[in-house]
């Protein structure tokens, strides 16, 4: 799977908000299913498509099946993008770095090209 892939895989608002919800840990389908408020089969197609391209691990205990996310970091992914999303919805007109790191570096060439400038080592 490549970038593109899994976003258009979370690009559902429901394997969107399965992938929030199993952020929490370990759930089982009547829990997932109850927090999302949505007719299990619904939501039992979208966790087996999510566990066939990779995302959902799912254990059997008698007859639950309980689902968890393959790669922790997903939620990581998802966190950057709703804060990506709230950047961008402040619109053009807000001064917004995106990349901070990059912005430290700038200031930190800046501040030794000063020092250089002054003769300053």
């Amino acid at each position: 799977m490549d970038g593109l892939s899994l976003i258009k895989l979370l690009a559902d608002e429901n394997r969107f908000r399965i992938v929030e919800i199993l952020s929490e840990g370990e759930m089982n389908v009547t829990d997932i299913f109850s927090r999302l408020g949505k007719e299990q089969s619904l939501i039992s197609h979208h966790l087996a498509n999510m566990r066939e391209q990779g995302i959902l691990i799912a254990r059997h205990s008698g007859k639950k099946v309980f689902y968890s996310l393959s790669v922790p970091s997903l939620v990581s992914f998802l966190n950057e993008a709703n804060r990506l999303a709230s950047i961008i919805s402040k619109g053009p007109n807000e001064e917004i770095s995106v990349f901070p790191e990059s912005k430290k570096e700038k200031d930190k060439e800046e501040d030794f090209e000063t020092k250089i400038e002054r003769g300053e080592d």
